[in-house]
């Protein structure tokens, strides 16, 4: 739980445009892959062309969890809106026997080169037990490259041992 970390945003003359830290939930890997939704981190006039995460491992705590994590399942994200404001749906469902409570989740928008070129964030209302609700993520400006793939998911949160 809360393992700190550090973004760093650089240039194509590798100098430092700019650096976020934070903290974040890192549930066991068969949990899949873990979204970092990092809004406005940089909006210069350089080109950004690398990000780096690095991990402060003196901020890990390992334990076992004591019961699964409920998590959501999102079916496949659907590109629509207008070129010049794209947007993103995706149906939530919640499987598990719980409710789950103002769950936030995050789009990211790939180039064909694996590339992410966007990402949003939204919080959904809560989901009972086999509830779903749709999620809609927004942009104001045009995507920098053409799309080639979607991937939707929850933010997990771990709960603490």
């Amino acid at each position: 739980r809360a393992v700190k970390y550090t973004a760093e945003l650089y240039g194509e003359d590798r100098a430092l445009l700019a650096e976020k830290t934070g903290t974040l939930d890192l549930p066991p890997r068969d949990y899949g892959v873990v979204p970092l939704y990092l809004p406005n981190v940089y909006s210069g006039e350089r080109v950004a062309a690398q990000a780096f995460i690095s991990f402060d491992e003196s901020s890990f705590r390992w334990f076992r969890l004591e019961n699964p994590l409920v998590t959501l399942v999102s079916d496949s994200p659907v590109l629509a809106g207008t070129p010049e404001a794209p947007r993103v749906t995706a149906v939530f469902t919640n499987p598990s026997v719980e409710t789950v409570r103002k769950a936030k989740v995050v789009a990211a928008v790939f180039d064909a080169e694996g590339n992410v070129i966007a990402a949003s964030q939204t919080i959904l209302p809560d989901l009972g037990p086999g509830g779903s609700a749709e999620a809609v993520f927004t942009w104001n400006e045009p995507f920098v490259s053409s799309p080639a793939r979607i991937d939707a998911r929850p933010l997990l949160t771990v709960p603490a041992p």
